[in-house]
């Protein structure tokens, strides 16, 4: 008889504990950042695999070069070789990043010049950004990007990516 009176018990209480579990307000979004956490965690290790490192432990640099005279376009879906830790699930998460140049190099001169970083959608707190190519840091939750020069220029700019990992 006690044995099924506890039964009975905890089995009301595992109800109850489902019933108030989802109707805690804001638990879409709990799970959205448990969802985002795990993302990053699944990138690190892709880029643990993947990307190549220099002495320092950091991730090697990435070079593009843009022709400033039309906007230079990256699509996660078609340059592998810079994002290929992202595969589709970026999409998911609908981050749109856009650098734009905020100086204009002088024509023909590779030049390394520094960026404004625009970032709409829901995760815009997981990037983070320093004020120049070099210093770019993010969890590669990018779905694409966009270059384009303020003011119309000739020639091209060589812009120098570094990759560094937030984990050491």
């Amino acid at each position: 008889m006690r044995r099924s009176l506890f039964l009975i018990l905890g089995l009301l209480l595992a109800y109850a504990g489902v019933v108030v579990f989802l109707l805690i307000p804001g638990w879409e979004s709990a799970i959205e950042t448990r969802d985002a956490i795990g993302f990053a965690s699944y990138t690190r290790e892709r880029q643990r695999q993947r990307a190549p490192a220099d002495d320092q432990g950091q991730y090697a640099a990435l070079t593009r070069t843009a022709n400033l005279l039309e906007p230079y376009f990256i699509n996660a879906d078609e340059d592998v070789a810079f994002f290929d830790t992202l595969e589709t699930r970026a999409q998911d998460f609908g981050v749109h990043v856009a650098l734009q140049f905020l100086a204009e190099p002088q024509p023909g001169t590779p030049t390394l010049v520094p960026l404004h970083l625009t970032v709409t959608g829901p995760y815009e707190q997981i990037l983070q950004f320093s004020g120049a190519l070099e210093s770019f840091r993010s969890l590669f939750i990018i779905q694409s990007f966009t270059l384009e020069p303020l003011a119309p220029a000739q020639g091209t700019v060589t812009a120098t990516i570094k990759l560094n990992s937030l984990w050491k």
